[in-house]
């Protein structure tokens, strides 16, 4: 989550979710946060085509 956030998102976004995602401290708490990771990097427009199958690889390996 973090690589993904630091490098598809906005600085702005990447440095605030990635505090979140540094505190989280379960898996469950990482997948309430998929949400939020998801909109940081769906914000920049370069990452449309991309970002639905890396939320699907990135939901598969938290299950």
């Amino acid at each position: 989550m973090l690589s993904t956030l630091r490098s598809m998102a906005s600085p702005m976004h990447a440095e605030r979710v990635s505090k979140e995602i540094d505190a989280a401290q379960s898996r469950e708490e990482l997948q309430a946060l998929v949400d939020t990771w998801y909109r940081a990097i769906a914000d920049n427009p370069a990452n449309l085509t991309r970002v639905d199958g890396i939320r699907s690889t990135l939901l598969a390996k938290l299950i």
